[in-house]
């Protein structure tokens, strides 16, 4: 029997999780391979305390809304490694640009610095925002044409891949940022999202990390002399005019959006479009139907979650579904496990692009809910939209399509199509 390496007696009896025998892994091998098994379990129980990783997991749709709304809930990693510094460990010399970029992100930050970094980034956004419905239907068609001339399709090296790639730096305005390093960058940080990720791979990211930071410096030095109205402009605007944000929130900030943005439009779009494939029905409906594209996207987030796993830090004791999270207890919740909570969507294994209910939590919930979700849906409407249109035949390649090893974010890495 394992036990709470703190002590059984240390544990509030409260805690429906104190005292079980076995509390599932989301970082596992078993899992990685297949989370939605492990959810069911999971979704049994209201919490469970895992003695191995020393934290309390939540799977529940209302209990993770609730862990993700709730005020003493912190996303403050700088504010926990201050206070309490014999459990943070100055990062080795290996990791420092990766540990800097994370302490300067809003993401991992509590108000009143998250509010002021969060609102200052969607005004740049904001301008840009407009044109980029045309921008993404242009960077479709041409990649899509692109793919048809050479005669095969892989949607992720393909489509997703390079939209995500070409529009976020057409968004943010990485001009000197190399396509291919963004991307070794992007896949190195979604890999250091896993609490059992090793150290090379840290490493690899912290390299990967800096040199991305000095692509990016150059571009801030041409903003400095001749303003543009990307991102990146319009957030040195704001460092040099409104001192909105400081020299060293400006560069985290834009590899925050670059990240992101990448990340989860690419595995929205690559799940989204397996799960069409796995289910014919569905696939032929929407081609039947264009105006359900819109809903579509909605379930296909719902139904395999392209972030599955987001964590909390309790800054005081906290009761969330009969368990009691102490203060400096970090809270896992499984977005992926609620967006199948049997308590809130019928038949939640069920993918059905008509279901009425869409309230899931995929990107997120309450004052951290993602920033670039819009154009995660956006880029999602654009694939799906030109691949019912122009390819109603399209189908797998039998066997070919392979996943990403990862718990955090649930992606693939290749997933080649004919039609």
């Amino acid at each position: 029997m394992e036990s709470d390496p703190r002590g059984e007696a240390d544990r509030p009896p409260s805690a429906p999780g104190a005292r079980e025998t076995h509390c599932l892994n989301p970082f596992s091998a078993e899992s990685r391979g297949n989370p939605y098994a492990v959810y069911e379990q999971l979704l049994q129980r209201p919490a469970c305390w895992n003695p191995e990783l020393r934290l309390w997991l939540f799977s529940r749709h209302a209990d993770c809304v609730e862990v993700l709304s709730h005020p003493r809930f912190s996303r403050n990693i700088t504010g926990a490694r201050e206070s309490r510094p014999e459990d943070f460990p100055s990062p080795p010399e290996a990791l420092a640009a990766l540990s800097a970029m994370h302490r300067q992100w809003f993401l991992l930050m509590d108000p009143p610095d998250h509010t002021r970094l969060r609102a200052v980034t969607k005004r740049a956004l904001g301008p840009r925002m407009k044109e980029l419905s045309l921008h993404v239907q242009a960077t479709v068609e041409a990649l899509l044409f692109r793919a048809r001339q050479k005669g095969e399709l892989d949607i992720i090296a393909d489509l997703a891949a390079p939209l995500a790639r070409t529009t976020l730096r057409w968004l943010v305005g990485a001009d000197e940022l190399d396509s291919d390093l963004y991307q070794r960058w992007a896949l190195a940080l979604a890999r250091c999202g896993d609490a059992s990720a090793p150290l090379a791979v840290r490493e690899a990211a912290s390299a990967a990390t800096r040199e991305v930071s000095q692509s990016l410096q150059a571009s801030v030095t041409r903003r400095r002399q001749s303003r543009r109205g990307d991102v990146l402009g319009l957030l040195v605007a704001a460092q040099e005019d409104e001192q909105a944000l400081s020299e060293e929130e400006l560069l985290p900030t834009c590899m925050l959006l670059l990240f992101g943005g990448y990340d989860t439009s690419v595995n929205l779009i690559g799940n989204g479009v397996l799960a069409l494939m796995e289910h014919r029905a569905q696939w032929e409906a929407l081609c039947a139907q264009p105006s359900r594209l819109k809903g579509a996207v909605e379930e296909l987030l719902r139904f395999d979650t392209p972030l599955q796993l987001c964590s909390r830090m309790a800054q005081e004791d906290v009761e969330v579904g009969g368990a009691t999270v102490r203060a400096g207890e970090w809270a896992w919740v499984l977005l992926g496990a609620a967006n199948r909570d049997p308590r809130r969507f019928e038949q939640p294994d069920t993918l059905d692009i008509q279901r009425p209910d869409l309230q899931h939590i995929a990107f997120g919930h309450g004052i951290h809910q993602c920033v670039g979700a819009a154009l995660a849906r956006m880029e999602a409407q654009g694939v799906l939209g030109m691949l019912a249109r122009d390819l109603p035949g399209l189908r797998l390649v039998p066997g070919a399509w392979k996943r990403r090893d990862t718990a955090v974010f649930r992606g693939l890495t290749s997933l080649p199509c004919q039609g």
